[in-house]
């Protein structure tokens, strides 16, 4: 069995994401710099527009609901959504994240290799750039594909391979065992048609068009520690002293290719 990157061992996810803090630098940076006009969370949600009105939906891996809330005004009555997470603390952000939403949600904690929802339950699940955290990621899609009911729909997004590469000569060097920025080995762009196919009659794949032009070097080494939450402390200033040289060489812009995109598979 192949063995999860670094930092997708358990014990470092659940510290990576105990609180929303570092997942809000990362989305921070992207909201700040990105040069599409569309935002992601109004892209994402942009796929669900063929859902039922009286949809039963599951997001698993919400983190901070903010795909939800940034589309409030747009989420039909009828619909039903529960938000899950493997960490309390980003359930609970959730939830406060919704407090003055309409009672239509409801707020979840569990792995989604062990979906405590009935078979052929719902209409629709989301993965909103988690599956690369899953350890087991066959057993995952199965668990999803039997909670869907039959022609029901999973939107998985998730990163290519070249998705911010940018970020890792700024951490050559100081980082151990350097390894890539994107830490999506097990479903990305590249393979993740295919491991959706084993368990989905149809997948198809949307490309969202986006790069970073940043201008906050700040900005930019809080995102890189934001995920190399274990960098030793002396190495940070070397870190931090290094982004600032490539803002200031790049003419006072450090620009990051992005490639994200969206599968949609078909039960």
């Amino acid at each position: 069995m192949t063995q999860p990157h670094p930092l997708n061992q358990p014990a470092v996810l659940a510290e990576q994401y105990k609180t929303s803090a570092n997942l809000q630098s990362r989305m921070n940076l992207h909201r700040r710099f990105a040069t599409n006009p569309k935002s992601w969370f109004d892209w994402v949600f942009d796929h669900f527009s063929s859902l039922p009105a009286d949809a039963k939906i599951l997001e698993l891996g919400c983190g901070t609901g903010r795909l939800w809330a940034d589309n409030a005004q747009r989420i039909p009555a009828g619909w039903r959504i529960t938000l899950s997470d493997f960490s309390p603390g980003m359930a609970a952000q959730a939830q406060q994240t919704l407090a003055a939403a309409p009672p239509q949600f409801s707020y979840e904690n569990f792995n989604a290799e062990q979906i405590p929802l009935a078979s052929a339950s719902l209409d629709a699940v989301v993965a909103n750039h988690m599956l690369y955290h899953v350890q087991n990621l066959d057993r995952a899609l199965s668990e999803i594909h039997r909670a869907l009911k039959p022609h029901g729909v999973l939107f998985a997004a998730t990163n290519g391979d070249g998705h911010m590469q940018e970020l890792d000569p700024l951490m050559d060097g100081l980082v151990e065992n350097a390894m890539r920025a994107t830490l999506v080995e097990g479903f990305n762009m590249e393979n993740g048609a295919a491991a959706l196919g084993r368990h989905f009659a149809s997948v198809s794949k949307d490309v969202f068009m986006n790069d970073l032009r940043v201008t906050d070097a700040d900005a930019l080494a809080e995102y890189i520690l934001s995920m190399r939450g274990q960098m030793p402390e002396e190495r940070k200033p070397l870190l931090r002293q290094r982004v600032h040289d490539a803002v200031t060489q790049g003419g006072g812009v450090y620009r990051i290719r992005s490639h994200s995109g969206m599968f949609v598979a078909r039960k």
